[in-house]
This record gives structure tokens, sequence and C-alpha cells, in this order.
């Protein structure tokens, strides 16, 4: 299992499958504004794994709360993901990492294949992090267990 670093600081690893998408894999990829992150997929399971970090500023930090971020992550994408028939099922909350995070699911088509996908954010300290998982629908059930076993195995760098 490989390990890596998001942000300096959010410790990621890797379940067995799970590979480090190439630079020009992911210059495919559209990140929105100016989240940095690190891009993950199993080409044999058709799932993807995508994690992005954004500083906040100070007022922001204090402000916002997890749930604010959520809505306005959801607010992006289903926005982006209209001409896919993008869909919301629920909206939910876990502990990663010992940090509240709160997600939405939904589904969609990609190229005539449903689609499913689900989105988590939280804060630590000045950051917001934000991390994505899409797989084909066949697979969502065997691809939510991969994605389970890579949320329960974030930890923050000592």
């Amino acid at each position: 299992m490989e390990e890596l670093l998001l942000n300096e600081k959010l410790v990621m690893t890797l379940p067995d499958g799970l590979r480090v998408m190439s630079d020009e894999e992911t210059a495919k990829l559209n990140f929105y504004k100016d989240r940095k992150g690190l891009c993950f997929n199993d080409p044999e399971k058709h799932l993807m794994i995508t994690s992005g970090f954004k500083k906040l500023n100070g007022i922001i930090n204090m402000l916002i709360s997890e749930k604010d971020l959520n809505m306005n992550s959801e607010a992006e994408i289903s926005k982006a993901m209209k001409p896919y028939g993008y869909r919301l099922i629920d909206l939910g909350s876990r502990t990663i990492a010992g940090s509240k995070a709160e997600c939405y699911s939904y589904e969609y088509n990609s190229e005539g294949i449903d689609m499913f996908g689900e989105s988590y954010v939280f804060k630590k300290d000045k950051d917001a992090y934000y991390l994505n998982m899409y797989t084909r629908a066949e697979n969502k059930e065997e691809n939510l267990a991969c994605w389970n076993a890579f949320l329960d195995g974030l930890k923050w760098k000592d």
C-alpha cells in the first residue's frame, strides 16, 4: 500500500489496486478554482478518487462551516454536471481523520453509462479538504467498500 501526502498534512494510504494518475491523465480533469490535489484510479474496477484542498482566509474560515462548504460544492457539481443528468441522492456526514466531514452522493450518466459519485468536505486549521469518488453504478457496492477503506485510512501527519 502506497502512502501519499495531501497539502503536506493529510496522509492518504491507497488500498490495493488504486494507483496515482499521471500528469497527462489529471490534466484532462477539471479541478475547481484554486484547489490543488492528487488523483487516483483503478481502471479495472472503473473507480476514480480525487482529492484536493483550498486555503481559507481567517474570516471565511471562522464563518463558514463544513455544511456550508458541502452545500457550495454540491451546487458547483450539480451545475457542471447538469448536462449529464445529475441527480442528488443523499446528504450525510462522518468523521474523517478526527474531523467532522459532510458529504453528498449523486448519480449521473456519462457516454451512456450510469455513474455514481460521492463527495466529502472537511476543515482542518485554515484549510478545506475535498474528497471525491466516481464509479460506474454497476460497480457501486464493491467500490464503496474500497472508498470507505480509503476514507478510514486517512490520518494527519505527526
